[in-house]
């Protein structure tokens, strides 16, 4: 019998011949940093848009449902590059939370329904 490393933590593994992970841990590891790589930009994107939600959600919470340029949305951080969607009748979607385009230039934060100004 050959001597075989895990690929992840490159031990002595012990089993099959065709074994080719020292543990179930050390087989999740390598194919969640596999998954990782090849879906890098995905991931970056959803977390710009995760993080543009967050920051119109904070605007909402301080202003509440006012009307503001794009120039204070990017000012705050937001990345409009970076939505779910973007509507032909001037909605962009980021994650739950809408910014309805109301004129030229000017857009009103709409919550998520489910949004609890509680919370």
């Amino acid at each position: 019998m050959k001597n075989i490393t895990c690929k992840t933590c490159h031990q002595v593994v012990y089993g099959r011949n065709n074994q080719i992970y020292c543990s179930q841990k050390c087989k999740n590891a390598f194919h969640n940093d596999n998954y990782r790589k090849r879906h890098r930009k995905a991931l970056n994107a959803l977390k710009q848009i995760m993080a543009n939600a967050k920051k119109i959600e904070s605007l909402y919470r301080r202003h509440g449902s006012i009307v503001l340029k794009s120039k204070s949305f990017v000012e705050k951080g937001l990345d409009p590059a970076f939505t779910n969607s973007n509507r032909r009748d001037g909605v962009f979607e980021f994650d739950d939370w809408l910014l309805k385009e109301i004129g030229e230039d000017a857009y009103m934060i709409i919550p998520p329904i489910t949004f609890n100004e509680n919370e």
